[in-house]
């Protein structure tokens, strides 16, 4: 739309909207307060017969005679002032119209007609072909029932005389068929022998030519000593005016009663379920007894009870009409009768549940020599669906514009181009969305083709849409435009009948999406390798927990068997210490990996020296270098030089990579650490001339849970993580680490690269204070809650040999009270205790008077800088973490001794 679009004035859109209403087909009438009519257009003139001129200031009641009585005339309560549909019938024209009011500002109605009579018009004749189909189809099943059934059948005069019978009954008694057709049908020769049962028929028949219907199994035979039964039934049958014409008898024989009660039941409910599924039903008025005869479908209809299908009169049924219909049906029923016209109505009726559905009700009168209406039969159609589809519709139209401008999808109509030879070639725009220049990027598209907005446009989109129109089969599809740069999610589908040339699209471009699901893909497969790594890293998990865990059993075992003996309690406690160190490692490790990907690790940076950081992990890895007889060399350019690190973490670092050193080299190996610098990084190399790095194994060396050689045979301990663990500390020192490799066998290098200090920050590396394990001066009563029982007992066996008084608790409650009993000085808590956990405990016994100087400790194995903080706030004095050493505890006791200010 342009701008000058866009500035209609008030003037240019009541011209454009004058030539609308004198163009369009459906009628439109303006009138003021008192129903004079000021405005008709021309298509008003084919409603009324009657030029508009003849319209225009004349009463529109005196013009429109057929809406007397209509919610026009007569609207609902709360209906004055808001808009009113319906349909009715203008008699003189012949024509149904469908009529919307809407009230006016300052008084009076818009009231628009649309001609629905074609519509009306179809939808009886499809009735009527419906209605015709089912009876032929009924009157072809009765005759292949009557003619070719294993069962007997007559048909007979009121008085009994046989004018028809089946070749059934001519085969299965052995007579002639002249022997049987005008008889009686209690005459011939079945009974003869049982004349009670003979009177019984001939009873039932005569009263069967009065209404009554008879059915009984009975004796027959022409052979006495052969009789058989039959379950005979005589049924008079009626004219549409229900008077009895004939009685039909059917005779089945009992041994095959059941199978062909089956089929007949089968057939019955199939031919029900077919006129319950058309919504039809069916009715006669006899004048004379103001009665309805009506079917099974009606009675429910108009919640007549069934016994009265036959008895009920009009009043009963019109008690079930709306009633702001029955006046009108009562109106139109008498007029056709007058007049001898159809009878046709729109009208709701009240079902049981109290709700209404919508009907038509067509018929015609049956007249006497005299002219007197004597029937009058018809049939109803429920058309509930139909009507809620109109209103549905109605409002539908009204979202339609709404609903297409306020989407974010992009809308478009197309109308397909063809060439002389009736192939697509183009298409053009003919109405757009506002999210359509959004989601193409193409503006102002209305009139014009897409080859123009899109010269080099793929030929597939054409070819794709003209097939939509072509077949008319919607079509959801994603494709890709080069031209455009663009991926769209599309929904095609043709607007209008065959020869149609539009077609509208709903779509959405999915660029955006497209890239991120690629970018998930690439993600999840991301995910499944570090999924496999972890699955390897868990199985090694176990693996290097268990060897630890193996000496350390056999080693209880053999204190146990010792019996005391010196030497063996020095080597077995030698190497029980030596396997528990390797499990803390373990869990170490682990842990400062848990820290470093949640952010949680710290680094206790500091001027330092390059010689003293070397020092502590050569000193660390010396053991291990040694027994595997490796030859080690030490090059350190400059061991003054500065760095601003965490001493213990940069030594952690050196550690893991001579220790990886000195595993994946085979025993008699040379082990090389190396550094230089360029005044402004550090150089760190470790090189030796082990097992050596694939390529692959170099790309993935450092990622989590990475080994070098995974088999038995190659397996050096670890979880692989140390690598991880070095390039995450280096990375948080600023630096960088690599690894180099000629490949196989050709041995490994790897280097560090860190920032040196600057040069004015060359404070002196300070001592550090061993704060560790001064003797104790005096005895303290400390109170250990934990409920692992042997962790308490144990720590409880060292704090005792070394003269202390302690106290046992393995559950909140139970450490208050002793608490309470013992007074301790220092009390270690466990913070997963069961029940009152140990944040619960502490302020538990904080609370109580006389214990309002003891020191808590927590001695806990969540040892994050969340865990810590979140103690301290507790009021815990210390925090130590599981495994925690004994020197750590006497450090801790050392530190809180001059505190203590209560007397034993």
């Amino acid at each position: 739309m342009d701008a000058q679009t866009s500035r209609l004035t008030p003037e240019s859109v009541d011209n454009t909207l004058h030539v609308v209403l004198e163009h369009i087909s459906e009628g439109v009438v303006v009138t003021d307060a008192d129903w004079s009519v000021i405005y008709a257009n021309p298509a008003v003139e084919k409603l009324t017969a009657m030029s508009r001129e003849h319209v225009i200031n004349h009463n529109f009641w005196q013009v429109f005679r057929d809406l007397r009585g209509t919610l026009l005339d007569t609207p609902k309560p709360g209906q004055n002032n808001s808009a009113i549909k319906f349909s009715a019938y203008f008699v003189q024209q012949s024509l149904w119209v469908e009529v919307n009011s809407f009230p006016r500002d300052g008084g009076g109605l818009t009231i628009c007609f649309k001609d629905i009579t074609t519509f009306k018009r179809e939808a009886v004749a499809e009735r009527s072909a419906m209605e015709a189909r089912t009876a032929a189809n009924a009157n072809a099943k009765f005759r292949a029932f009557f003619e070719q059934g294993s069962q007997f059948a007559w048909l007979t005069t009121l008085d009994g005389t046989v004018i028809e019978t089946n070749r059934y009954s001519v085969q299965a008694t052995g007579l002639e068929h002249r022997e049987i057709i005008g008889r009686k049908f209690w005459d011939w020769g079945l009974w003869d022998h049982l004349p009670p049962v003979m009177e019984v028929v001939k009873q039932a028949i005569l009263a069967a030519a009065a209404g009554t219907r008879f059915k009984r199994e009975l004796k027959y035979s022409q052979d006495p000593e052969n009789e058989r039964f039959i379950d005979l039934s005589i049924t008079p049958v009626t004219d549409d005016h229900g008077h009895t014409i004939f009685i039909a008898i059917v005779g089945i024989d009992i041994t095959e009663r059941r199978r062909l009660d089956a089929a007949f039941s089968d057939m019955r409910t199939r031919l029900e379920s077919m006129l319950t599924a058309a919504e039809v039903a069916t009715w006669t008025w006899d004048a004379e007894t103001n009665q309805i005869i009506a079917d099974r479908n009606l009675v429910q209809l108009f919640s007549i009870p069934t016994e009265k299908a036959d008895s009920a009169t009009l009043a009963e049924y019109y008690a079930s009409i709306h009633p702001d219909d029955i006046d009108r049906v009562k109106a139109l029923s008498k007029k056709a009768i007058a007049e001898g016209h159809l009878f046709e109505a729109r009208y709701r009726v009240r079902m049981t549940d109290g709700n209404y559905r919508t009907v038509i009700a067509r018929g015609r009168a049956q007249y006497d020599s005299n002219g007197l209406a004597v029937a009058f039969p018809g049939v109803v159609v429920d058309i509930t669906s139909q009507a809620q589809a109109e209103s549905e519709l109605e409002l539908s139209n009204q979202r339609y514009s709404a609903l297409i401008e306020l989407m974010d999808e992009g809308f478009c109509l197309l109308e397909i181009l063809y060439d002389q030879n009736h192939r697509a070639h183009d298409y053009r725009f003919i109405e757009v969305n506002q999210a359509f220049e959004k989601q193409t990027g193409l503006v102002n598209p209305i009139g014009k083709t897409a080859r123009a907005m899109v010269p080099d446009l793929e030929t597939s989109w054409i070819e794709t849409y003209a097939r939509v129109a072509q077949t008319g089969a919607p079509l959801r599809f994603q494709m890709h435009s080069q031209a455009m740069g663009r991926t769209f999610d599309v929904y095609a589908s043709r607007q209008g009948g065959r020869e149609s040339n539009r077609v509208s699209l709903i779509f959405s471009d999915i660029t955006a999406r497209k890239l991120a699901e690629e970018a998930l893909r690439n993600h999840a497969n991301h995910l499944m390798e570090s999924n496999r790594r972890k699955s390897e890293f868990l199985a090694t998990l176990a693996h290097e927990l268990r060897n630890p865990l193996a000496p350390l059993k056999n080693g209880v075992q053999l204190l146990k068997l010792s019996n005391d003996k010196p030497e063996t309690i020095t080597k077995v406690r030698s190497m029980m210490e030596r396997q528990l160190n390797q499990m803390v490692r373990l869990v170490d490790d682990l842990l400062d990996i848990a820290r470093i990907n949640s952010g949680k690790i710290e680094l206790k940076t500091e001027c330092l020296s390059l010689g003293a950081v070397v020092i502590s992990a050569v000193e660390t890895c010396t053991p291990l270098i040694d027994a595997c007889n490796h030859q080690f060399t030490l090059e350190i350019h400059n061991e003054a030089i500065l760095l601003n690190a965490d001493a213990a973490r940069l030594a952690q670092v050196l550690s893991n990579l001579l220790n990886n050193a000195a595993k994946y080299t085979p025993p008699g190996g040379d082990i090389r650490l190396s550094s230089w610098d360029d005044g402004l990084d550090l150089f760190i190399a470790v090189k030796d001339n082990g097992i050596g790095l694939s390529e692959d194994a170099i790309a993935s060396v450092f990622e989590m849970f990475s080994q070098v050689g995974r088999s038995l045979t190659q397996s050096h301990g670890g979880l692989g993580i140390g690598l991880s663990l070095v390039r995450q500390i280096i990375e948080l020192h600023g630096g960088q680490v690599s690894a180099q490799s000629a490949g196989p066998g050709l041995g490994s290098t790897f280097l560090i690269r860190l920032p040196l200090a600057p040069t004015n920050s060359l404070d002196a590396p300070q001592d550090v204070v061993d704060e560790k394990a001064a003797p104790v001066p005096q005895q303290l009563r400390i109170l250990l809650v934990d409920d692992n029982t042997d962790a308490a007992e144990s720590l409880s066996s060292l704090l005792t040999l070394i003269g202390h008084d302690t106290r046992i608790a393995h559950e909140g409650l139970e450490a208050v009270n002793k608490a309470r009993e013992f007074l301790p000085h220092i009390a270690f808590l466990d913070l997963g205790l069961p029940g009152m956990d140990g944040y619960q405990l502490a302020e538990t016994l904080q609370g109580i008077p006389e214990l309002h100087d003891v020191h808590l400790i927590a001695l806990t194995g969540w040892g994050g800088k969340e865990d810590r903080e979140k103690t301290a706030a507790a009021g815990f004095a210390e925090h130590l973490t599981k495994p925690t050493s004994f020197d750590d505890i006497q450090t801790v006791l050392t530190r809180f001794q001059s505190r203590i200010r209560r007397s034993d």
